[in-house]
C-alpha cells in the first residue's frame, strides 16, 4: 500500500501534502442549503481527519511492532 507521505494539512475542505493538493471533502447543497446533510464546520472537521491518516498509520505501524503485551491501556 502506498499513499502521498504526511504531514498532511486541512486548512478549509482541502486536504494538502505541502503545496499538492492530495483530496477535497465536497458534497452537493440540498435544498436545506446543507451539503450533503452536512455544515460547513462537519465538512471541515472531516477534512482534518482525513488530513491526520499519515500520522495516524505511523501510530497503527508502531502499535503493531511491539511486543506482545508490551502495551495496556492504563499504562
Amino acid at each position: 500500500m502506498t499513499h502521498t507521505p504526511g504531514p498532511w494539512r486541512a486548512p478549509s475542505m482541502g486536504i494538502y501534502a505541502g503545496d499538492e493538493l492530495v483530496a477535497h471533502v465536497e458534497t452537493l447543497v440540498d435544498s436545506d442549503g446543507l451539503r450533503g446533510g452536512k455544515r460547513n464546520g462537519e465538512m471541515a472537521d472531516n477534512a482534518r481527519l482525513i488530513a491526520a491518516a499519515p500520522e495516524l498509520l505511523s501510530i497503527v505501524r508502531r502499535f503493531v511492532a511491539l511486543p506482545s503485551g508490551a502495551w495496556h491501556p492504563e499504562r
